[in-house]
């Protein structure tokens, strides 16, 4: 199949899993109504400075995500489907920017896999129709890695302020969380040493492709003026970082100063410790969530890490993947506060390493699953008409109703039907 056509047939099916009725059920108590009240009061209020509910300022999270809502608010008009609009268009902002890295890093059947995978996985599928700053900030921190992993391959200019630009914004979504998965994330592909010479016979073999050209440059010794480690710390471009990170932060403490003391010592302190906010878990607390989120996928899962971990020293893009997960994993798990989004940006690479397991292993039948999904979408979006006109009062349209309650999942068993079964 054609590249392109690939691309806007896993594009509209993406839109389709993200958008359709994503505005059918009332919001959530508590973290929705609160979430969706602020974006409410900024937008009917006129102001972008002091987060409020009731009247009542609420600075226990970082802006953005109450900004996206007031800003979708003024869009779409105010309703359930416009309040979750953001966690859905970061969701598919992921899902592209995974796709990119994949086929970067893989090849475009792995990039394909990948993206397929992260959209069917139940935790970021559930975390993509809630209000909810996780996904923004996972969004973010993937858009920080494709800027660094683009950078490592092309050494654009762009590419390195894209870099620190969306890092910034990144902390605005969540705060000290972006800097730390992605320095953890970068900072394990650093200075955990590969194998001595795995660069130089890459070269010598003349098997340098767009796909493995990440391999050669960080596998680059040290001390060779090619890696452009140190030219990434750019002194303008951290300032602008700098300044967009803290820039709410420290408009809204020059107007309360006693903001100081509670954003170091709850919002930092207190979730590290996690008494104080009634979050303690013990540091197994992520392996259930985490194996549960890729449920359907969890054979290729396993098989995907144990292949990773084999490759570790040898391949950096298997180095890169497994410190994103790795690193930040052992973070999370060893703070006090825990709740089960806080590991939703481990999914993209996750994603990457399985769909790159997948295209090893196994041929996707691309077309097969087309056919199998608009077998599926075609009679979803029928019953959504014939509800939208008034007609789901006919019998026979109650009983069709439960294909739009089960569809993502018939979507799910689809998608590895195409992946394992032979022809």
């Amino acid at each position: 199949m054609n590249r392109r056509v690939s691309f806007f047939l896993l594009l509209a099916f993406c839109c389709f899993a993200l958008f359709w009725r994503l505005g059918s059920y009332g919001l959530t108590e508590p973290d929705e109504g609160r979430t969706a009240g602020i974006g409410l009061e900024f937008y009917q209020s006129g102001t972008w400075l002091i987060p409020r509910l009731y009247d009542l300022a609420q600075f226990n999270k970082p802006p953005l995500i109450y900004w996206a809502c007031s800003l979708a608010y003024r869009i779409g008009g105010v309703n359930e489907w416009t309040a979750r609009l953001p966690a859905a268009l970061a969701a598919l902002g992921t899902l592209l920017l995974t796709r990119a890295m994949a086929r970067r890093l893989y090849g475009d059947s792995a990039a394909l896999a990948a993206t397929l995978i992260l959209l069917t996985a139940p935790m970021f599928f559930v975390m993509a129709h809630i209000i909810d700053p996780n996904m923004m900030l996972t969004f973010w921190i993937t858009l920080t890695m494709w800027a660094a992993i683009a950078w490592f391959q092309d050494g654009k200019k762009y590419q390195r302020w894209i870099f620190w630009i969306a890092l910034g914004i990144a902390f605005l979504a969540k705060g000290p969380p972006a800097i730390l998965v992605t320095g953890l994330a970068l900072a394990g592909l650093r200075w955990l040493p590969p194998r001595d010479g795995a660069h130089s016979r890459l070269l010598q073999t003349n098997e340098v492709t767009p796909e493995n050209a990440f391999v050669v440059a960080a596998h680059e010794p040290r001390s060779s003026s090619s890696l452009p480690w140190r030219s990434l710390l750019n002194v303008p471009a951290i300032l602008v970082c700098i300044a967009i990170a803290l820039s709410w932060f420290i408009a809204v403490a020059t107007k309360y100063p006693e903001l100081w003391k509670f954003f170091i010592g709850q919002e930092i302190v207190g979730r590290l410790t996690g008494g104080k906010l009634g979050r303690s878990q013990p540091p197994y607390y992520f392996i259930p969530i985490l194996l549960g989120g890729f449920l359907p996928w969890l054979p290729l899962f396993i098989a995907s890490l144990v292949d990773a971990a084999s490759k570790f020293k040898t391949d950096a893009r298997a180095r890169l993947l497994i410190c994103w997960v790795l690193l930040p994993f052992l973070m999370f798990s060893l703070t006090k506060s825990k709740l089960p989004a806080y590991i939703l940006p481990l999914f993209p690479p996750l994603a990457m390493l399985m769909g790159a397991e997948a295209a090893r292993k196994y041929r996707f039948r691309w077309f097969r699953a087309v056919q199998i999904l608009f077998a599926i979408i075609v009679p979803v979006l029928l019953v959504g008409a014939l509800e939208h006109y008034g007609a789901n009062e006919l019998p026979w349209i109650k009983g069709f109703m439960l294909i739009d309650r089960v569809w993502f999942w018939i979507l799910v068993v689809a998608l590895i039907v195409s992946f394992f079964v032979p022809e």
